[in-house]
């Protein structure tokens, strides 16, 4: 069972939690509260967790102070590994949540479908379909989902490489860095992009 180290301030849908760094060098956020906050049952949400198996490793109790009458005491809390709060929330059910949060929600599962298609795309779609897809595309958007299949294959690359020769390690390691600044700058301006379309949408409608 891990140990918390220390704790930081998390905003998380305007509210502020506690992230935990633990003794295991990851990061946690105590199930409960995030529930809370979104307005859903605790208990149903462990068992679903507990059921995914993408999930149910990165879910563990961790000994934390907590409220209790005038002053505080020890318990073990059901924590959330951060790295996969994202994964979570895509699974949840937004008429679930409470009606403050739920727009929130949904999209975040939207842009979390189209993180997710940009990411594992190249595995699923043959080269040829995706090229032909992608011919429809914003040239800003189809630059970023290239360097989304090129980061895949870097990745591919890190882990076939892992264990060998630490040159070739740092030259696919330089190879990740330059993509991710790409990403940043492509994804920046693509957003820009959308945001101006839909601007001049709403201006023709008015």
């Amino acid at each position: 069972m891990p140990s918390v180290i220390q704790g930081f301030p998390f905003v998380f849908y305007g509210e502020v939690f506690n992230a935990y760094l633990a003794d295991d060098r990851q990061w946690y956020l105590p199930l409960q509260e995030v529930c809370q906050t979104l307005g859903l049952d605790v208990s149903g949400q462990r068992q679903r967790i507990q059921r995914d198996e993408a999930l149910s490793d990165f879910l563990v109790n961790i000994p934390l102070e907590t409220p209790y009458q005038d002053t505080t005491r020890t318990r073990e809390v059901a924590c959330l590994n951060i790295r996969r709060l994202p994964y979570w929330l895509g699974t949840v059910e937004a008429s679930r949540v409470k009606e403050e949060h739920r727009k929130k929600v949904v999209l975040y599962k939207r842009e979390f479908a189209e993180a997710a298609w940009a990411v594992f795309r190249s595995d699923m779609i043959p080269p040829d379909l995706l090229a032909e897809m992608d011919t429809y595309l914003l040239p800003e958007e189809r630059e970023y989902l290239e360097a989304m299949d090129q980061m895949r294959q870097v990745r591919k690359k890190l882990d076939m490489l892992s264990g060998k020769l630490d040159e070739e390690l740092a030259k696919v390691g330089a190879e990740l860095q330059d993509l991710t600044g790409r990403l940043g700058t492509l994804e920046a301006s693509l957003i820009g992009k959308k945001i101006g379309t839909r601007h001049r949408q709403g201006s023709f409608r008015r």
